[in-house]
């Protein structure tokens, strides 16, 4: 039984949950023991929670996404200002390029380790890309000319996919 304001929460299998635990209902069979619609207590979350997260994993992706973050604003600071939008380009494609590299090389059948993926894939990669600046900067070339907007935007995405399908082909290939 769930009560509106503080939440108190009765399961035939755990005795009553103090009101100042506040659990949800959870929806999807993932979570153990909440299959039928039932509640989680906060011991069984916390539990459920660590054996989802690997902190060696997590710690991966910061270290990476630190290094890739880094290394795009190292970038975009060489460049001038009139300059960044095509910093972003850069960075976006070479990223593209780099991701399809990694992902040929597995598709190739190259032992990648889980880490190596994590570390390089969603981390370095992940945090030196960016769509946001994407974003923002086909809104101010938009601003001056809905042409060169269009073009970037374009060449921004043909170029991300060609490139990463190239890096991927290529990795592919060589590592087979």
């Amino acid at each position: 039984m769930i009560k509106d304001g503080p939440i108190l929460v009765y399961d035939s299998r755990h005795p009553p949950v103090e009101p100042y635990f506040h659990a949800s209902r959870v929806e999807s069979p993932r979570f153990n023991g909440a299959e039928e619609g039932g509640v989680r207590r906060r011991d069984e979350n916390l539990r459920f929670l660590s054996s989802c997260m690997d902190t060696k994993l997590l710690a991966l992706v910061a270290l990476g996404g630190a290094v890739g973050a880094v290394l795009r604003y190292a970038i975009q600071s060489m460049v001038g200002p009139d300059s960044e939008p095509y910093a972003t380009l850069g960075v976006n494609l070479v990223g593209s390029l780099m991701l399809g590299v990694l992902f040929g090389v597995i598709a190739a059948g190259a032992v990648v380790s889980e880490g190596s993926v994590i570390l390089v894939g969603t981390g370095l990669l992940g945090a030196f890309t960016t769509m946001s600046t994407f974003a923002m900067d086909s809104v101010k070339f938009s601003e001056d000319s809905v042409s060169t907007a269009a073009t970037y935007v374009i060449l921004s995405v043909a170029g991300s996919l060609i490139l990463a399908w190239i890096g991927y082909r290529a990795a592919l290939s060589v590592a087979s």
